[in-house]
């Protein structure tokens, strides 16, 4: 596989340039890295939306690097899906790979830099695998934005009236960033008991028995297996009060993205494994472990 070049005619000057891989598209099921040509979906719902809007008055611009020679069909599998039939070009860096900037510049050695912008994920960020697009930006002349910034990911919905008119015991279940300890934060009259600092589920129900006498108790934490949920399923018993789980349905894919932009962001990154590790041994929750469920 060599270096590629793919450029459709197009007279326009205004470059719209993206990064490929976990810029426009990510691989299935929660992969860090794709297996095969089909293997892959949008970074988020919004992308080809977002995209089309671009293609109205600018030509469309793919830099990757690439090793794999079944990538090139994935990419024109992605931009059939798109629908885009002119004002594209495709730059595959196989020996040329970024930040070096010479195998875009053969394609584009004059075009306006002011109207033009890369988008890639590799920023240089806290959690970031490499900065080499932002060095790739600034090598080119060009503004640098990162995919959270052009394709955001929605917010979390924060239901209304999921507090209990009586005291009661609430248990978190989802995946890491998934949105719990958010839709947690929310409860009012509800003391949250926090996994994340506390860390066992003995330090947990201790916090809880601190704070049950004046106010219901929520444990945010991932609860993932019955013996986990249990532990805080015997403290409501022992304290007589009703339980609920409140199942945060947000999928591995977006909860990993929501951590890897919570990480962009300053915030703490959980490392990839320990959402493969959760999905291995979750146990779905059932009734007849001594609580009612509400999916969120």
């Amino acid at each position: 596989m060599e270096d590629t070049v793919i450029r459709l005619p197009s007279r326009r000057q205004r470059l719209a340039i993206f990064d490929f891989d976990w810029t426009l598209v990510k691989p299935k099921m929660g992969r860090r890295f794709p297996t095969k040509a089909t293997d892959w979906e949008w970074l988020r719902p919004s992308v080809p939306e977002i995209i089309h809007k671009f293609a109205k008055d600018h030509q469309i611009v793919i830099v990757t690097d690439q090793s794999k020679p079944w990538k090139l069909d994935q990419i024109r599998a992605v931009i059939a899906e798109l629908g885009i039939v002119d004002h594209l070009t495709i730059v595959v860096g196989v020996k040329t790979q970024k930040p070096d900037p010479s195998l875009f510049l053969s394609a584009y050695p004059k075009f306006h830099k002011e109207k033009a912008f890369y988008v890639g994920d590799a920023a240089g960020r806290p959690g970031d695998w490499s900065d080499k697009d932002q060095k790739f930006a600034a090598a080119i002349g060009v503004e640098f934005k990162t995919p959270e910034e052009l394709f955001p990911l929605p917010e979390i919905a924060k239901p209304k009236g999921l507090e209990s008119k009586t005291k009661e015991v609430v248990i978190m279940v989802g995946y890491p960033a998934s949105g719990k300890s958010t839709i947690a934060k929310t409860l009012e009259g509800y003391h949250r008991v926090d996994g994340d600092s506390l860390k066992t589920a003995a330090a947990m129900v201790r916090d809880a028995k601190g704070h049950v006498a004046a106010n219901s108790i929520v444990f945010d934490s991932t609860a993932g297996t019955k013996a986990k949920r249990a532990e805080f399923v015997k403290f409501a018993q022992e304290q007589a009060l009703p339980v609920r789980v409140f199942w945060v349905q947000t999928s591995i894919e977006d909860s990993m993205e929501r951590n890897r932009q919570r990480a962009a962001e300053g915030g703490p990154k959980v490392p990839d494994v320990v959402f493969y590790v959760y999905r291995k041994n979750f146990e779905p929750p059932t009734a007849d472990e001594g609580f009612k469920i509400v999916k969120l």
